[in-house]
């Protein structure tokens, strides 16, 4: 079977591509640097030989995206947005239909349906949409089109809605925690009691491969998470664990942090650590037959490990 994976050199993209690998698959790597198995392209919002790039595959795994942007809505980056996680999705489906791809598995985000949830209300598959920003409205819409093409034509789609990745290698936010914790800043989140659902890497990675050819995934709509939420505490303190530091937490009413984050402009990064973000996963385990292999755990301390080792060898 031969698989196509569009970002495969960022950081989800790796890791699917050493996994599908070791499970005897061929891949074909689309992005932009090069190196064997690779089919490159410079641009995915200009690029136009999909048919070339789809050649003898049988399911494709697009990836690739514009991710989260913090900065104040423009019409600059309305249309990024639009150009990379709509239209340029839309002509991978249409070229993957005409090449009579199988089927074709869509990473999303959790943002579909909202920012945040309310105590004991996590979203589940067939919770509403209710998109915020950008980028979740550009991967609902990019949803929207890829459901209408299966319809139309001869495409399997399966799409999968994860929260927070995390693992070894990578950035943003977590990395960002990581780091404050290394330092030993004291930080202001012991009063909050808040769920937030993530995934481990390997747990996404490993639940994207049961989705490669499993009768029951075709034309779904997948929640996934790792199986328990975890509050930021509690985060805090398995992050410290495992780097063999000391932390401090003390207590700060919620609202003393918004006015903090509205007065430093970083409402949306301190949302992420005070909010609730929980997700049942129940009913894609069920469907799919199918558990994380990996405890959150064990998850945050393989992440802990790479971020040591990553220090080590920048001295």
């Amino acid at each position: 079977m031969l698989i196509a994976i569009t970002g495969s050199s960022g950081f989800i993209g790796k890791h699917l591509v050493k996994s599908i690998i070791s499970k005897g698959h061929e891949v074909r790597l689309i992005q932009k640097l090069s190196g064997p198995n690779v089919f490159q392209i410079s641009d995915i919002a200009t690029f136009d030989n999909w048919a070339k790039a789809f050649e003898g595959v049988d399911i494709v795994i697009h990836c690739a995206s514009r991710v989260h942007c913090f900065d104040k809505p423009t019409e600059k980056i309305y249309r990024e947005f639009e150009k990379i996680n709509v239209l340029a999705t839309q002509k991978i489906a249409i070229q993957s239909a005409k090449s009579k791809v199988k089927r074709l598995i869509f990473l999303s985000t959790i943002k579909v349906n909202g920012e945040n949830t309310k105590k004991g209300f996590p979203f589940k598959n067939n919770s509403p949409s209710c998109p915020k920003d950008l980028y979740a409205k550009s991967k609902l819409k990019a949803e929207k089109i890829l459901t209408s093409i299966s319809q139309k034509e001869n495409l399997e789609i399966v799409i999968i809605r994860s929260p927070l990745v995390y693992g070894p290698n990578v950035n943003a936010n977590f990395l960002k925690l990581m780091e404050l914790v290394n330092k030993g800043f004291p930080l202001p989140f012991l009063s909050i009691n808040n769920k937030r659902s993530m995934i481990y890497v390997e747990n996404l990675v490993s639940f994207v491969i049961v989705c490669l050819n499993n009768d029951s995934a075709k034309n779904k709509t997948f929640l996934v998470s790792d199986t328990l939420p975890i509050s930021t505490p509690n985060l805090i303190k398995l992050i410290s664990q495992f780097l063999k530091k000391n932390f401090s937490l003390f207590p700060c009413p919620v609202f003393i942090l918004s006015i903090v984050g509205f007065l430093t402009k970083t409402s949306n990064k301190l949302d992420k650590l005070t909010e609730s973000l929980e997700i049942d996963p129940k009913e894609t385990y069920e469907i799919m037959n199918w558990r994380p292999p990996f405890t959150t755990e064990k998850g945050i301390r393989k992440t802990v490990d790479w971020y040591k080792n990553s220090i080590k060898n920048k001295h």
